[in-house]
């Protein structure tokens, strides 16, 4: 899946054209989400704090 988080509003005139162009096995693979609904895609322990979840530090890690 696409998620996309809190489209602006301006961009939504944008994505009704784009929409058009796309087939519709493609637009099935694109989601709205917003803070409430992004949880059915991704686990809370994954999310930011302002997203609804629980992470608060981003860290990337390295393995050698």
């Amino acid at each position: 899946y696409m998620l996309i988080y809190r489209l602006p509003f301006i961009l939504t005139a944008a994505w009704k054209i784009i929409k058009g162009w796309l087939s519709a096995e493609a637009e099935y693979f694109i989601k709205f989400v917003d803070q409430k609904t992004i949880g059915q895609y991704i686990s809370p322990d994954q999310l930011f704090t302002h997203m609804g979840g629980s992470v608060s530090i981003y860290s990337y890690f390295i393995e050698k």
